[in-house]
Protein backbone atom coordinates (compact mmCIF):
# COMPACT_ATOMS: atom_id res chain seq x y z
CA UNK A 1 0.00 0.00 0.00
CA UNK A 2 2.93 2.30 0.70
CA UNK A 3 4.11 2.14 -2.94
CA UNK A 4 0.67 3.31 -4.13
CA UNK A 5 0.96 6.44 -1.97
CA UNK A 6 4.44 7.15 -3.37
CA UNK A 7 3.16 6.82 -6.94
CA UNK A 8 0.18 9.07 -6.20
CA UNK A 9 2.44 11.61 -4.51
CA UNK A 10 4.89 11.72 -7.41
CA UNK A 11 2.04 11.94 -9.92
CA UNK A 12 0.43 14.79 -8.00
CA UNK A 13 3.76 16.61 -7.78
CA UNK A 14 4.33 16.22 -11.53
CA UNK A 15 0.87 17.62 -12.31
CA UNK A 16 1.43 20.54 -9.90
CA UNK A 17 4.82 21.41 -11.44
CA UNK A 18 3.37 21.27 -14.95
CA UNK A 19 0.45 23.48 -13.89
CA UNK A 20 2.84 26.00 -12.34
CA UNK A 21 4.92 26.00 -15.53
CA UNK A 22 1.85 26.69 -17.71
CA UNK A 23 0.68 29.44 -15.33
CA UNK A 24 4.11 31.13 -15.46
CA UNK A 25 4.08 30.97 -19.27
CA UNK A 26 0.64 32.61 -19.24
CA UNK A 27 1.89 35.40 -16.97
CA UNK A 28 4.89 35.94 -19.23
CA UNK A 29 2.67 36.23 -22.32
CA UNK A 30 0.62 38.85 -20.50
CA UNK A 31 3.79 40.80 -19.70
CA UNK A 32 3.67 40.45 -15.91
CA UNK A 33 6.92 38.50 -15.48
CA UNK A 34 10.01 37.30 -17.33
CA UNK A 35 10.08 33.53 -17.09
CA UNK A 36 11.82 31.96 -20.09
CA UNK A 37 12.48 34.96 -22.31
CA UNK A 38 15.13 37.40 -21.15
CA UNK A 39 14.22 41.07 -21.33
CA UNK A 40 15.80 42.88 -24.22
CA UNK A 41 17.85 45.87 -23.25
CA UNK A 42 21.07 46.86 -21.64
CA UNK A 43 20.22 46.36 -17.99
CA UNK A 44 21.62 49.25 -15.99
CA UNK A 45 22.11 51.44 -19.06
CA UNK A 46 18.45 51.30 -20.02
CA UNK A 47 17.36 52.00 -16.45
CA UNK A 48 19.62 55.04 -16.34
CA UNK A 49 18.07 56.21 -19.60
CA UNK A 50 14.63 55.94 -18.03
CA UNK A 51 15.84 57.97 -15.04
CA UNK A 52 17.19 60.57 -17.44
CA UNK A 53 13.81 60.71 -19.19
CA UNK A 54 12.13 61.44 -15.86
CA UNK A 55 14.52 64.22 -14.91
CA UNK A 56 14.82 65.76 -18.41
CA UNK A 57 11.68 65.20 -20.53
CA UNK A 58 13.27 66.89 -23.57
CA UNK A 59 15.68 63.93 -23.87
CA UNK A 60 12.75 61.60 -24.58
CA UNK A 61 11.74 63.63 -27.62
CA UNK A 62 15.26 63.47 -29.01
CA UNK A 63 15.32 59.70 -28.56
CA UNK A 64 11.98 59.36 -30.32
CA UNK A 65 13.21 61.54 -33.19
CA UNK A 66 16.30 59.36 -33.61
CA UNK A 67 14.17 56.21 -33.62
CA UNK A 68 11.85 57.72 -36.23
CA UNK A 69 14.81 58.71 -38.37
CA UNK A 70 16.28 55.19 -38.15
CA UNK A 71 12.95 53.60 -39.10
CA UNK A 72 12.51 55.91 -42.09
CA UNK A 73 16.00 55.03 -43.34
CA UNK A 74 15.15 51.31 -43.11
CA UNK A 75 12.02 51.79 -45.20
CA UNK A 76 13.75 53.97 -47.82
CA UNK A 77 15.86 51.03 -48.99
CA UNK A 78 12.84 48.91 -50.00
Amino acid sequence: MRIVWWILGIGTLAVAVYGLHRWLLYLERRGYIYYLEKPKGGGIASSMLELDKLTRPSVEHVIEAHEFHAESQEHDGE
